[in-house]
């Protein structure tokens, strides 16, 4: 059985099998403390959009909010199947720290989300 998360992931960038099976767990159960969906702008992807961030986690640490659009992971674009990697270990598993370029309310912006756990 798929995680919710992967099932998510699989809705904006494709994954291989063999990349969903030997995905381990992620121990910040990232899909209670986050809602990840595809954004859009005139028509094509522009985005992921950050909705319904619990306080506390480490998501809302980080500065993000609900509403903010991630555009980048370390420079890669979040559309690009290329950073598929840099989202997953940044993003949803947080296996390493990394850079974050977002927009909020049609400003960019950058944070750092930082690691919570080890590889």
């Amino acid at each position: 059985m798929k995680t919710p998360v992967i099932v998510t992931l699989l809705l904006f960038a494709p994954i291989s099998s063999a990349v969903a099976e030997d995905a381990p767990p992620a121990k910040t159960a990232p899909a209670q403390d986050a809602r990840f969906v595809p954004a859009l702008r005139d028509g094509k992807p522009y985005g992921i959009k950050v909705y319904a961030i619990k306080p506390g986690s480490r998501y809302a640490i980080a500065g993000l909010r609900n509403g903010d659009t991630l555009i980048t992971v370390d420079g890669q674009s979040v559309n690009d199947t290329a950073s598929e990697q840099a989202f997953r270990e940044v993003i949803i598993e947080g296996t390493r720290t990394g850079k974050v370029e977002l927009d909020r309310q049609n400003k960019r912006l950058e944070i750092t989300m930082e690691a919570v756990q080890k590889k």
